[in-house]
């Protein structure tokens, strides 16, 4: 992915909010999920999926697969407890909701401004507030 919308079959990595680490399927997949990995790599790499492939949206149902693997991104028992990186098939405790917290640009229609953007006027290619989508 490289600024472009969320595509299924995209691979995603994801950092702690400070920036060191990354989440982890410990062992490539099977085991537990943790935030130890120093680098994005094979390990700390997840395919994102929707079910009929495509753009994804904001508020659609999601599953991640750890990359060139079968094991999926399960929250244990549905949810209030761990989360790990062991499960072959897909169901309801390996299916999460894609909530994109900033603008993204999937939800931005071409030459359009979000209405909270800051930022005022046109920028240098006539495109309204910082968040404008070209």
């Amino acid at each position: 992915m490289s600024g472009g919308p969320l595509i299924s079959g995209d691979g995603v990595a994801f950092a702690t909010a400070d920036g060191t680490n990354y989440l982890q399927a410990v062992g490539g997949g099977g085991s537990s999920l943790r935030a130890v990995g120093r680098t994005v790599g094979s390990w700390e790499t997840f395919i994102v999926e929707r079910a009929g492939g495509g753009v994804i949206r904001h508020g659609e149902a999601i599953t991640l697969r750890a990359i060139d693997t079968p094991w999926y991104i399960t929250a244990e028992g549905g949810g209030s407890g761990s989360v790990n990186v062991n499960s072959v098939s897909r169901g309801p405790a390996e299916t999460f909701t894609i909530l994109f917290v900033t603008p993204h640009s999937s939800e931005i229609a071409s030459g359009q401004a979000l209405p909270f953007a800051g930022g005022g006027g046109p920028d240098s290619r006539g495109l309204n507030g910082p968040f404008a989508r070209d």
